[in-house]
């Protein structure tokens, strides 16, 4: 190998978990500040509240979930993993909000926006903002669409 890297201590650290899984602990990561995703190609960064972890000084206490609990939208290009308890807790509130407003669900938010927030997980109106289908109207109409993002944060630290 050409830069050594299996001479590293490190080198093979986490081998037994899988894809999913690795996706799943850096979305908590950066649910919590540990990493943040850079804005224009989408890589991902230490922040400062990340060093005292690295340290040793603080501890990250993640969840693990076995493989089956993420799941993927039928194997279509660019597929998104998801958490489909959230996804289906999202969709009740979706369906609540929908039958209060006398509208079909699909016009409170699209199952390809709710499988966007069951797999990114937003905790703020500017993290919901990047998630498909939210755009300025529906941001706008917050209080009237069940603050979505505050169901995706929950969902996280309940689990």
């Amino acid at each position: 190998m050409k830069f050594s890297h299996q001479k590293l201590s490190t080198y093979g650290i986490g081998k037994d978990l899988s894809r999913k899984q690795w996706l799943h602990v850096f979305r908590q990561l950066v649910q919590r500040g540990l990493l943040a995703q850079e804005d224009q190609y989408g890589g991902l960064q230490l922040t400062p509240k990340s060093g005292p972890v690295l340290q040793g000084t603080d501890k990250f206490l993640g969840i693990l979930e076995p493989e089956r609990v993420i799941e993927s939208l039928g194997g279509k290009a660019g597929e998104v993993e998801y958490d489909p308890v959230l996804f289906e807790i999202l969709r009740k509130r979706r369906k609540e909000l929908a039958d209060a407003a006398h509208v079909p669900p699909y016009v409170i938010f699209s199952d390809k926006t709710l499988i966007e927030m069951a797999a990114y997980y937003p905790t703020s109106v500017n993290s919901l903002e990047k998630i498909f289908g939210v755009g300025s109207r529906k941001l706008e109409a917050q209080p009237k669409t069940g603050n979505f993002e505050s169901t995706a944060a929950n969902r996280r630290w309940k689990k």
